[in-house]
């Protein structure tokens, strides 16, 4: 652990305060000064433009960044040289030159970010930090000081995107430790004056403590709540259930790092009266996806490139938009792609069919309203300190190919970002299931929180913590609908905790499964 962090941790509470402003006094200066303003303006008018000048921008901000990468960073140099990009082909048509570019991989982005990383020289770390390791490996992020301004600037555009005002007010549920774990009594908070935030723990939340946090919601009157669903599901059905009036009423709600699941967007929205926003990105830098104020999901392309690929396949990726590849985004018509390939599982072995009432996620094309799950693969502007070119993230979104926005934003729409491949579950005929957690609990009786875990192919165990009146009943619910979506020779275990287990950084997960998808198919075949 850092010095920094271990005083932090040790200190009295007001000295827990001062640290976290002055660090913010610090962030704010690198985050807003310079070219943040001109940038912020930049990407509204961006989000209000046509296609043909959004793709012009992307493709320009492509080939400075590729530029940067082949002069700069050792390993694009070397990737580039192997494969004879040079810089005439660049500068030319970046994007031939990016689509000759091999897949990063994450083991390569953690093993390699020395030599991946733009030289000092050129950019110098302002931020050195790691993530919060989702996957069970945290991974190293520096950001230099543009890297910084663009970041907040992009955020920033959403945040004016979905309605907040000028120099809002903002509670955060984080996963950081804002004050010890095992505290007991309040304040479970700390304050950033100088960006009128108000950091509130996610460890601490508690039945006994609840109480404390609406009482300094309501005095603070935040225009924004933000943080992981799951955390802000719990304190929403803590004010449902106990019938609590707030003395305030948020502009917005945004969640993100999670999947959002409708049993959860609803009770949010029931509690706070406000709108839940979902939003898209990554710690490492990836593009944008968020969601906007008529409830559709948009890809912010004048944040990187955003490609789909077969599950399991080592072929080339689809880009989201047809004729990105050539350069002629003409071919965009009225937010449909053209001429793709059908997305199915593992080389067509789950079928083209849709099952389960639209959640089965290999979903086959028809000639209207069409959606396709997409491997993303994504180039991110965001970070380029370490550039991520042609990165498996490891994400899965829906794509929503014929439809076009009320909001006037032209950047493709998606239709569910699904999640990691992990929350998929794999069913008895084979088949991939997706948001399965969302499908089994949104109507489930006396449940305040779920989780479901697929032990193996037909076994399951569903932790659930329960509400008064829960009993065999609700648990029988359970059971069957887990076999109406996963097949009727499914065993089902119910076990009730007084508290679902949360991953790194105080991350839920709602749905595991604790086998490979591969060993699966292996099995059926």
């Amino acid at each position: 652990m850092p010095l920094v962090k271990k005083i932090y941790c040790h200190a009295p509470y007001f000295i827990k305060v001062l640290m976290l402003n002055i660090q913010a006094l610090i962030f704010y200066r690198n985050r807003y000064s310079g070219n943040f303003k001109h940038l912020l303006e930049e990407h509204k008018k961006l989000w209000q433009s046509d296609f043909y000048s959004i793709r012009l921008y992307q493709q320009s901000i492509l080939r400075e960044m590729l530029l940067e990468c082949h002069d700069h960073s050792n390993w694009y140099r070397s990737v580039m040289e192997e494969k004879g990009i040079t810089v005439d082909d660049i500068r030319a048509d970046p994007e031939a030159a990016l689509f000759r570019m091999p897949p990063l991989t994450k083991q390569q982005r953690r093993d390699l970010a020395g030599d991946i990383m733009i030289n000092e020289d050129r950019r110098p770390s302002t931020v050195t930090r790691t993530t919060s390791g989702t996957t069970g490996t945290p991974m190293m992020i520096k950001m230099d000081k543009d890297t910084q301004e663009r970041t907040f600037a992009w955020l920033y555009r959403y945040y004016w995107s979905i309605g907040l005002p000028y120099n809002f007010r903002s509670a955060r549920f984080t996963g950081n430790n804002i004050v010890p774990t095992d505290q007991n009594k309040p304040p479970f908070w700390v304050q950033n004056y100088l960006e009128r935030q108000l950091f509130m723990s996610s460890y601490h939340l508690s039945d006994e403590n609840l109480q404390h946090y609406v009482r300094k919601l309501n005095r603070f009157k935040p225009h924004l709540l933000d943080g992981y669903p799951s955390t802000i599901f719990i304190l929403a059905r803590y004010i449902k259930n106990n019938n609590i009036t707030l003395g305030f009423k948020p502009v917005a709600i945004s969640v993100t790092a999670e999947t959002l699941y409708d049993y959860q967007r609803k009770t949010i929205e029931e509690a706070f009266q406000a709108k839940v926003y979902n939003q898209y990105a990554s710690a490492e830098g990836s593009p944008m996806i968020s969601e906007c104020r008529e409830g559709n999901l948009h890809m912010h392309l004048d944040t990187g490139y955003f490609e789909y690929r077969e599950r399991g396949s080592n072929g080339p990726s689809a880009p989201i938009a047809e004729g990105i590849a050539s350069g002629q985004s003409d071919a965009f018509e009225a937010g449909s792609l053209k001429g793709h390939h059908d997305m199915t599982a593992q080389n067509g072995r789950a079928g083209n069919k849709e099952i389960n009432n639209g959640h089965s996620i290999n979903v086959s094309s028809d000639n209207a309203g069409r959606t396709r799950l997409a491997e993303l693969v994504v180039t991110g502007f965001r970070n380029r300190k370490i550039p991520l070119i042609r990165y498996e993230i490891g994400d899965y979104i829906e794509v929503k190919e014929t439809e076009s926005c009320a909001c006037g934003c032209q950047m493709p729409l998606v239709k569910h970002i699904v999640g990691r491949e992990d929350d998929f579950f794999i069913n008895e005929k084979g088949g991939l299931i997706g948001r399965v957690a969302s499908v089994l609990f949104k109507h489930a009786n006396h449940v305040s929180q779920g989780q479901i875990i697929q032990k193996k192919r037909s076994e399951f165990e569903i932790l659930v913590e329960t509400e008064e009146g829960f009993g065999k009943e609700d648990e029988q619910v359970l059971i069957d609908r887990t076999r109406e979506i996963m097949g009727k020779t499914a065993q089902v275990k119910i076990k009730v905790v007084d508290q679902i287990p949360t991953g790194a950084g105080g991350k839920l997960r709602a749905a595991i499964r604790e086998f490979p998808l591969e060993e699966a198919w292996e099995i059926h075949e």
